[in-house]
């Protein structure tokens, strides 16, 4: 839950399935998980995650590739993590409008090179909005935002919620 929070995505992607079993949407930890997408402002949006053999998620993600070559990472990844990319680029697909973007690349995000901070700590700092007031123009976001685009924005939301251990990237 804690890391719903901290992406705050706009959409939450879950399956219509569990170990083959049609997913129980009473349960509580689903339930748990709807309140916060609500209270986040997120859809809650359920797809099937199919078994695809890892080859043809591979020549499909090297087919939505501007440079292919930037899929080689991926491939010793974990299967899981492969079919969840999967799923997620067969929903861009289907909300593109029959026009799916060409990726130029992607990669995995490596949590020993950011720092975690919960969500308590993310609220105490007012990060993201103050605690009395619930406004975002007085919170550090809401300071350094000077950016010009809707990804500019999104990019500087990511760095304040996950800012890098790294001396190099940091100066």
């Amino acid at each position: 839950v804690e890391s719903l929070e901290q992406i705050a995505p706009a959409e939450l992607i879950l399956p219509l399935t569990l170990f083959g079993r049609p997913l129980d949407r009473t349960v509580s930890w689903l339930k748990d998980i709807r309140a916060v997408a609500a209270r986040l402002g997120s859809e809650v949006v359920f797809r099937p995650f199919d078994r695809t053999p890892i080859a043809s998620i591979q020549e499909r993600l090297r087919n939505r590739l501007s440079e292919p070559e930037t899929l080689d990472p991926l491939v010793n990844c974990a299967p899981e993590n492969l079919s969840a990319l999967d799923t997620l680029l067969l929903y861009v697909d289907e909300v593109a409008f029959g026009r799916p973007p060409l990726l130029a690349t992607f990669g995995q995000e490596v949590a020993a090179n950011s720092l975690v901070l919960d969500g308590a700590t993310r609220r105490n700092l007012e990060l993201l909005e103050t605690r009395l007031s619930g406004e975002r123009r007085h919170s550090l976001l809401g300071h350094l935002d000077k950016t010009r685009t809707a990804m500019g924005g999104r990019l500087l939301r990511e760095w304040v919620l996950q800012p890098s251990r790294s001396l190099r990237v940091i100066s």
